[in-house]
């Protein structure tokens, strides 16, 4: 059984030897964690997490269902890099997390935006398919720090008026509300109309 997976992304690297690299460093990294790591590729984006994570109970499989095939074949190939752990314990994932975050920081490394850990929800998923979840929630939460910004600004400006803008008060309650709200986060335009209107409702 594996520690930990990767996928590398061509779109993420200048060339072919600098993500050969890359892959060489992080290998070596859980190395030095006494951890087994493996490299995934662009055809391996159909497979089960399980399967490739090389889970005992996984070693039934003898082709993979042909509904995961279709359905990792309709998602585009992920631009970012994908690091997914399989660890018994929380102290291995943090160890392994430091270690990373200190070669990131001596420029060996390069920042992985996408990081998951094997549940019982997604040991099923495909590849291709975590990756398209955690590219939605990284968005998500790119829309949702842009509009939280946006409704403390607005908070400022409603304080500097003593609480004297009715107006402002209301779209900032809307706006407060629409971040529990997972559709239109995932909307880039609907955000920025919401911003747009707290910026010009100062």
């Amino acid at each position: 059984m594996l520690d930990y997976l990767f996928f590398l992304s061509d779109a993420a690297f200048d060339n072919v030897r600098e993500k050969e690299r890359q892959s060489q460093r992080l290998l070596k990294l859980g190395e030095k964690l006494r951890l087994r790591g493996k490299a995934c590729t662009k055809e391996e984006l159909s497979y089960p997490l399980e399967l490739l994570l090389e889970i005992e109970d996984s070693y039934g499989y003898t082709d993979l269902p042909e509904d995961w095939r279709k359905h990792a074949e309709v998602l585009s190939c992920p631009e970012e890099p994908i690091l997914l752990f399989n660890l018994e314990s929380d102290e291995q994932l943090n160890a392994f997390l430091l270690a990373l975050r200190e070669a990131q920081n001596r420029h060996e490394l390069r920042a992985f935006p996408h990081k998951a850990v094997l549940t019982e929800n997604n040991r099923k998923w495909p590849l291709a398919y975590l990756a398209q979840q955690l590219e939605s929630e990284h968005h998500m939460m790119q829309q949702a720090l842009k509009l939280q910004k946006a409704i403390e600004q607005a908070a400022d400006i409603l304080k500097e008026r003593g609480g004297q803008a009715p107006a402002l008060e209301t779209l900032i309650h809307e706006a407060e509300a629409a971040l529990a709200d997972a559709e239109l986060l995932s909307s880039g335009e609907k955000v920025q109309a919401l911003v747009q209107r707290l910026a010009e409702a100062e």
